[in-house]
C-alpha cells in the first residue's frame, strides 16, 4: 500500500472534496481520484460515496480515516527518528487565531524558524471558528499546531504549554453611567446589550462560563470574529463587552476599561497533538521561548 494513497484518502475527508484535497496535496484532480479507486479496489471496501455536488464518508471509510492519519503520523515519528543529521524536514500547517496572537510578532518567530530549518515547508491559516475550530482541526490531524485561548484543554489527545494569561475587564463607552464605577458589577453589566465574539472563540466560553456560574443571563447583540474590533463597536454606542485586557488594542478612541467584580481569566496556549512530529515539537517550543521574552499579558487595566 503506497503511502501518498493514505494521504489522498486523510486529505478528501478533511477538505470534503477531491478539488480541494487535490490542491493539498499538489496533485492533480485526476491523479488524487484514481488514487481513491485504486486503494478503494485494494481493500475491497467503498470508502466514499460520490455525487455531483458532495464527496461523503461511508461508514467503512469513517473507520478507517483515523487509522490513515495516525499511521502517516507514525511514519513521520520513523522519518524523525531514523534522520540521524539533525535537520528537520516536512511540512508543517499552523493553525492562529483571527486576531493572530497578542503582543508576539508571529511573522518574525516563524521566519526564524524557516531560517534554521529551511527544510520545513510552513503552512499558516487563521480559524475563522475561533480555538473551538483549531482544537478540532489539531485533534483530526488538519493542522500541526495551533494558538488556542481558554482554558480547559478541549480534547484529551492534545498537549500546550501555557504562554499566559489575562484578567477580563469592561470595555464601556465614554460617558456611560457604569464608568463612574470603579470596580463594575457583572450583574449590571449582563443587564445591556453585548458585543462579543461567536460561539467557539476560547474568550466567549471563558465569559459565558462565568456568568452561568453566576446564575445570571445577557443577550449578545453583535458577534464579531475579529475581537480586536469589539472596542470599536462599543466606541461607536452599539452595546458593552467584557474581553481580555491583552486582547484590547491601545489607543482605542471612545471607550473606558475598568476592572469587574468577577475574576475572570483568558489564557493564550500554544498545542499539538501528544505525540507531535520533531518539526511540531521545535516550533512549539521556539514560540514559548519567543513568548516569555516578550511577556505580552497585561494587567487588568493599565
Amino acid at each position: 500500500m503506497e503511502t501518498r494513497l493514505l494521504e489522498y484518502v486523510v486529505a478528501v475527508a478533511q477538505e470534503g472534496g477531491f478539488t480541494r484535497a487535490a490542491q493539498r496535496c499538489h496533485a492533480a484532480q485526476s491523479t488524487v481520484s484514481a488514487g481513491i479507486r485504486a486503494l478503494e479496489s485494494e481493500l475491497g471496501v467503498v470508502l466514499f460515496e460520490r455525487d455531483t455536488r458532495r464527496v461523503v464518508l461511508t461508514p467503512t471509510g469513517a473507520a478507517v480515516v483515523p487509522l490513515a492519519r495516525e499511521l502517516l503520523d507514525q511514519l513521520g515519528r520513523l522519518r524523525d527518528a531514523a534522520s540521524d543529521d539533525g535537520v528537520l524536514r516536512g511540512t508543517l500547517r499552523v493553525g492562529t487565531l483571527t486576531n493572530v496572537v497578542p503582543g508576539m510578532r508571529l511573522s518574525t518567530v516563524l521566519g526564524r524558524f524557516q531560517s534554521r530549518h529551511p527544510g520545513v515547508d510552513l503552512q499558516l491559516s487563521p480559524s475563522p471558528t475561533g480555538s473551538a475550530g483549531l482544537a478540532r482541526d489539531l485533534a483530526d490531524g488538519r493542522i500541526d499546531l495551533a494558538f488556542l485561548g481558554g482554558a480547559p484543554m478541549p480534547h484529551a489527545e492534545l498537549e500546550a504549554e501555557r504562554l499566559g494569561r489575562s484578567v477580563f475587564v469592561a470595555i464601556l463607552p465614554l460617558g456611560h453611567p457604569l464608568a463612574e464605577r470603579e470596580i463594575v458589577p457583572l450583574a449590571e453589566l449582563v443587564r445591556l446589550p453585548f458585543i462579543d465574539s461567536p460561539q467557539g472563540f476560547g474568550n466567549r466560553t471563558a465569559l459565558d462560563s462565568a456568568i452561568g456560574a453566576r446564575g445570571l443571563a445577557r443577550r449578545t447583540t453583535i458577534e464579531i470574529g475579529d475581537v480586536a474590533q469589539m472596542p470599536l463597536f462599543v466606541a461607536a454606542g452599539l452595546g458593552v463587552a467584557v474581553m481580555p485586557r491583552s486582547l484590547v488594542p491601545s489607543g482605542v478612541a471612545g471607550v473606558d476599561l475598568h476592572p469587574i467584580d468577577t475574576l475572570i481569566e483568558w489564557e493564550l496556549l500554544v498545542a499539538t497533538r501528544r505525540r507531535p512530529s520533531a518539526a511540531a515539537k521545535a516550533l512549539r517550543a521556539a514560540i514559548a521561548g519567543e513568548f516569555a521574552a516578550e511577556s505580552p499579558v497585561q494587567s487588568p487595566v493599565e
